[in-house]
């Protein structure tokens, strides 16, 4: 079973960039420092380390194309094998990188802004996407959640069915080719393609721990995951 991985940073990181007047901030999160290392190296370090991976593509923005192909050649991410440049959307990006992966049963798509993944996800997910084809990893929403029309609270959200979906998101190669090839519209999470052509979709457990770096106190919370994770 061959397993190939894409991890998008291509995004604009818009919400990273605007600071507490509203102007923008020199700060791209992709390669912002996180003790030493860019945001992006961690990731590419954890699906490095996984026995059941077997390639790696990286899909970034066309300014930070060249930092990125900079970053991997001077890396030690033998399962790397390519670095391209992603879409005007998020689908875009996902195809992009799907391309430029070899032929492989599994593909897992993750966010490079989280750089918090364990090797456990990325195993459990591929276990549990076995069965149908398509999984994600999702953790329990700890919030009441509310419906609001502009400033006005119109009503409470029951949250015994509600989840936060994450990444690596693990689907088999020609159920997420088909979905993106057949999209009506571009999506934030991949997994919603999959949905709209049928197919069902499986959960397992993800981790609080595997944030999305957002905001700059997202920076903070993980150089204090990770700090913790090497008993720093």
């Amino acid at each position: 079973m061959s397993v190939g991985v894409v991890i998008l940073a291509a995004g604009s990181s818009r919400r990273m960039r605007i600071a507490a007047d509203n102007t923008y901030l020199p700060l791209d999160k992709t390669f912002m420092e996180l003790l030493g290392k860019p945001v992006i190296s961690y990731s590419l370090d954890i699906f490095e380390s996984c026995p059941v991976v077997d390639e790696i593509v990286l899909v970034l923005s066309q300014r930070n194309l060249e930092q990125g192909r900079k970053l991997v050649d001077s890396g030690n991410w033998s399962k790397v094998s390519g670095v391209c440049v992603g879409g005007d959307t998020r689908t875009d990006s996902v195809l992009s990188g799907i391309n430029s992966l070899s032929q492989c049963d599994f593909v897992m798509i993750h966010d490079g802004a989280r750089p918090c993944v364990t090797v456990d996800i990325i195993e459990n997910g591929l276990f549990a996407a076995e069965s149908t084809g398509a999984a994600i990893p999702v953790i329990p929403i700890r919030d009441t959640v509310k419906k609001m029309e502009q400033d006005r609270v119109r009503n409470t959200v029951p949250r015994d069915t509600l989840v936060l979906a994450q990444t690596p998101q693990i689907f088999r190669f020609e159920i997420i080719k088909k979905a993106i090839t057949l999209r009506s519209s571009s999506t934030t999470d991949d997994s919603k393609l999959v949905e709209d052509i049928g197919c069902e979709v499986v959960s397992f457990a993800g981790d609080e721990s595997n944030i999305k770096i957002t905001t700059p106190f997202d920076i903070d919370l993980a150089e204090l995951i990770i700090r913790n994770r090497l008993g720093l």
